[in-house]
């Protein structure tokens, strides 16, 4: 049970570490006189492998205990498919 809080607390810290980068990227860029569709894409890119980082640690963390199909399904049904919808929607919207 504490590797599991442990993993879902890891996406705190990816994420504190992902908004900076992006707020401190996206400055450069705007003050550099940066096209807003290439802000953009360069933001989309580094949540996106901030985030992957984020997966490859949480399945390090569930493997330790769980089965790698049993980690495998965690992910996809809680964290993979809710985000790849959830992007979708904003790519196609935005």
């Amino acid at each position: 049970e504490e590797v599991f809080r442990v993993g879902h607390r890891c996406i705190r810290n990816y994420f504190i570490i992902a908004t900076a980068l992006i707020v401190a990227t996206a400055c450069v860029l705007s003050v550099c006189g940066a096209n807003d569709l290439l802000i953009k894409k360069i933001v989309l890119v580094e949540f996106g492998l901030a985030y992957l980082m984020f997966l490859t640690r949480e399945k390090q963390i569930f493997d330790s205990i769980c089965h790698g199909f049993r980690t495998f399904l965690y992910l996809c049904s809680l964290e993979i498919l809710p985000v790849a919808v959830t992007a979708v929607i904003l790519i196609w919207v935005l």
